[in-house]
């Protein structure tokens, strides 16, 4: 089986020609033909009115249920009330999925919370097309490479840019291949011009300011969270460190594991460890053994890209995934080779959504404001990351009153930084096996978003989760 665009799909509403990826399935939703990958999940629901397709792993944390079937039922019981109804419903829904709502005419495109399992679409004469991944929306239509930004990319490391550096904005390797942004859906009617529109934060959104009652709400949706993506297998293991985020993830995930199949690890460059690395790989050993759990360093093999392929064929579906956005590509191959491919990963990222990625607040999301969060560096005053990110104001509509209660700097961090980098990151480990995030949830990021920035700053809701809920011995 081909690991090249593993747990993905491309769907379009006319004829496409998939090149070279033997096994894939094929399902229909309204106008649109949806061809997945082996292992991508697929469940779908249907009524003389309305139809629903889930593709990923969704889990329904109001109703305590994994079940896709189930959970796919009552998408489709809200859709016949309104799609409005359907979309706010999906809205609240943990795991990892990519939702299609179809109803009188038009498709509606959901992704998860942080769109951890992103969506990118594309339409031109012959139709819409919208997949998992850029590189398979960008094949299947023949789209140009966007050498523009491709040079730019190449520029940064020219520059030495500190800090992680993404595509900017909404830029694709592809031209004409978009994003579809968190908080945002895509409706697609036939002989339109799909729109790309905001419906998050809703009116009536409000959060909990109180430190005390915001915790209780944090604590019994992310433990029910977790315990949810527990149920998806046995084999679950976590990347851990010695970090508040993902020690986090473990107190909520130790009543619900296995320890005959369940597994901890650290990766790390095994030979020559920086002491940083190897300070965090003991520190994360003591905190898995205090839960009685087998912990493991998974070896990064610090050798160049051209003296070490042990995985040919893994590696040419590497680079054809994520030719032109690879991001640790070391780490991919690691975990090709020394995972078992059963492991679902439960990922500590998106915890940052609610515990305060940036901590100096400003000002308005104006183009230079957001350019500067992107890299307050020589690259970030280049004019195309400028005209990139006026690009994504218009895009995205970011302002203080889209944003409601909310703080603008929290949506940009979701909308920006994690459907354009960390999404990557989730996809390189799903070449070889699944990657969950815990804190992927609108419930979870919205009872950490309340409290003051200096609460959630110190991640004071995560040490007292671990206290409370966890197994260790005296840690901070």
């Amino acid at each position: 089986m081909s690991h090249a665009f593993r747990h993905g799909y491309v769907a379009a509403d006319h004829a496409i020609e998939l090149r070279d990826l033997p096994g894939w399935r094929s399902g229909r939703v309204g106008r649109f033909t949806v061809h997945r990958h082996p292992v991508t999940r697929w469940v779908t629901a249907a009524n003389g009115s309305a139809e629903v397709a889930i593709l990923g792993d969704a889990v329904d944390i109001d109703a305590g249920t994994a079940d896709s079937a189930e959970i796919a039922q009552s998408v489709l019981s809200a859709l016949t009330s309104g799609v409005d109804r359907a979309v706010r419903y999906v809205a609240y829904l943990g795991g990892r999925a990519t939702v299609l709502l179809y109803r009188d005419g038009e498709l509606v495109v959901v992704p998860d919370y942080a769109a951890t399992q992103p969506v990118f679409w594309h339409h031109d004469a012959s139709g819409t097309v919208f997949s998992s991944h850029a590189h398979l929306a960008g094949e299947v239509v023949g789209a140009p490479v966007n050498e523009p930004y491709r040079a730019l990319m190449r520029q940064a490391n020219e520059m030495k840019t500190k800090g992680t550096i993404y595509w900017p904005g909404i830029e694709t390797p592809f031209i004409g291949v978009l994003p579809v942004l968190p908080n945002h859906v895509l409706r697609v009617r036939a002989g339109q011009t799909p729109r790309h529109e905001r419906f998050y934060p809703f009116p009536d959104t409000t959060l909990e300011r109180d430190p005390d009652r915001a915790f209780k709400v944090f604590s019994e949706v992310f433990s029910e969270h977790v315990r949810l993506l527990c149920t998806l297998s046995r084999h679950i293991g976590l990347s851990l460190t010695g970090g508040r985020d993902s020690r986090t993830t473990l107190a909520a995930a130790w009543p619900h594991l296995s320890p005959a199949f369940a597994r901890t690890w650290t990766y790390l460059n095994v030979p020559a460890p920086t002491k940083v690395m190897a300070d965090d790989a003991e520190a994360a050993a003591r905190v898995a053994r205090e839960y009685g759990l087998s912990h493991h360093l998974i070896d990064l093999h610090d050798k160049a890209p051209e003296d070490f392929a042990p995985m040919p064929a893994f590696e040419k579906d590497y680079f054809r995934t994520m030719r032109y956005t690879p991001q640790f590509r070391r780490l991919a191959v690691a975990y090709a080779e020394q995972l078992p491919p059963a492991t679902i990963q439960l990922k500590s990222m998106v915890a940052e959504a609610g515990t305060g990625f940036y901590k100096k607040r400003s000002g308005v999301p104006d183009v230079g404001r957001l350019t500067y969060l992107y890299s307050p560096t020589p690259f970030g005053e280049l004019p195309l990351v400028h005209s990139a990110f006026e690009r994504f104001s218009a895009y995205s509509g970011l302002s203080v009153d889209a944003a409601g209660e909310l703080d603008w700097h929290d949506l940009y961090y979701i909308e920006c930084r994690m459907i354009k980098w960390g999404s990557l990151r989730m996809q390189e480990c799903d070449l070889s096996h699944r990657t969950l995030m815990p804190f992927n949830s609108r419930g979870v990021i919205e009872a950490l978003l309340g409290p003051d920035l200096e609460h959630r700053g110190d991640k004071q809701a995560l040490t007292r989760f671990i206290a409370e809920r966890g197994r260790e011995q005296n840690r901070a």
